[in-house]
């Protein structure tokens, strides 16, 4: 029975008719009719591939994973890639965006992170809600800075009690500086007036 199978894959594989497979102990090794220099040959050591006919050949698939190095794709799906430092994750691209995870010696704190997605980019210190839009990262004060469509803030460790904000409010840039623990607060409008 499985010799069976080995002889249909066989006749299948050696009757498609824009290759050339040839089968010897170098081990696979498919030839693409409409440009030769593209070939693949697979052996135990992995998945080999050339598109120089032959002169150098990249390992493409390995017992213990895909070499990235020649990946080429139009689409990559990222619905969960993690990149690990040692033996922790450091970094991961998710549907929440592109996010770096700050990892000490023991393991990664997944609460406090810089995040890379359709807003901007920001930095949260502390376990938080999922920001949603724009308007959701500003008003967060455990996100402690910001560069999103609307502009840039910053904050110190006490939240939103010290803060430098510069944006745009549709009629030109505003910059904004407060300390509410000193009693202190500078706004500069778009006319360049103190508020």
């Amino acid at each position: 029975m499985l010799q069976d199978t080995f002889d249909y894959n066989e006749n299948w594989v050696l009757n498609a008719s824009n290759q050339q497979v040839i089968w010897d102990s170098t081990g696979i090794t498919i030839t693409d009719d409409r440009d030769a220099a593209l070939k693949l040959r697979l052996m135990a050591g992995g998945l080999f591939v050339t598109n120089d006919g032959g002169q150098t050949w990249k390992n493409a698939v390995r017992g213990d994973g895909i070499s990235t190095d020649i990946l080429t794709a139009g689409r990559i799906n990222t619905s969960e890639i993690y990149i690990y430092d040692g033996a922790h994750s450091s970094f991961r691209w998710d549907n929440t965006g592109i996010n770096a995870y700050f990892t000490d010696d023991s393991n990664t704190n997944f609460g406090k992170y810089v995040r890379f997605d359709r807003f901007g980019i920001y930095g949260c210190n502390e376990e938080t809600d999922e920001p949603d839009s724009e308007e959701a990262i500003w008003a967060n004060s455990n996100i402690k800075f910001g560069l999103t469509w609307k502009g840039f803030f910053l904050r110190g460790g006490d939240g939103n009690n010290s803060s430098l904000n510069i944006s745009d409010d549709g009629e030109g840039i505003v910059f904004k500086i407060k300390n509410k623990n000193a009693g202190t607060s500078l706004e500069i409008s778009t006319d360049g007036m103190l508020i």
